[in-house]
């Protein structure tokens, strides 16, 4: 938090290396909101997608 206000990261993160680099910047959560929509009709590579984006957090 910068100043009591939670920054939040979006646009365009869709890999580990994104959410990864966006936290390390200051980030306190990043959104990921077309990238996951675009699989939602597919649970196993929504789930997938998910979980090799969670490799990027600390």
């Amino acid at each position: 938090m910068v100043d009591g206000v939670t920054l939040v990261a979006g646009f365009a993160i869709n890999t580990p290396e994104m959410v990864k680099f966006v936290i390390s910047a200051g980030a306190d959560a990043v959104v990921v909101g077309t990238a996951l929509v675009d699989k939602l009709g597919d649970q196993r590579s929504c789930m997938e997608f998910l979980t090799r984006l969670r490799g990027g957090l600390p």
